[in-house]
């Protein structure tokens, strides 16, 4: 992965989040296509294609299914559901190895 990236800010209301574009991404990387987007997931991140870089996501898309959770994820029951997360991403497995992200219920 290029170290070099491109920053920016998003405005969210009275936050601003940083955009940060990086021109590839791991060589090691998952891809994970939703809604016409291929993603992007490499030691931890998520990204998605933009102008001819990679925006590095703060997290995925909700409702995006994944074949996998990732390392260092935590398992937590709640209503008698099992949610797996790690940091704030928050995965359900719908069924054998498909999870989908969501948010947190709890």
């Amino acid at each position: 992965m290029q170290v070099s990236a491109q920053y920016g800010h998003r405005d969210r209301g009275r936050d601003r989040e940083r955009v940060v574009v990086v021109k590839e991404v791991p060589g090691h990387h998952r891809v994970v296509a939703y809604q016409g987007v291929t993603y992007h997931y490499a030691d931890g991140r998520y990204y998605r294609p933009v102008n001819g870089g990679y925006e590095r996501l703060s997290a995925p898309p909700a409702g995006i299914t994944v074949n996998f959770v990732p390392n260092g994820y935590k398992i937590r029951m709640h209503k008698g559901v099992r949610y797996y997360y790690r940091g704030d991403v928050c995965y359900r497995e719908v069924r054998p190895h498909a999870y989908v992200v969501t948010t947190r219920p709890w």
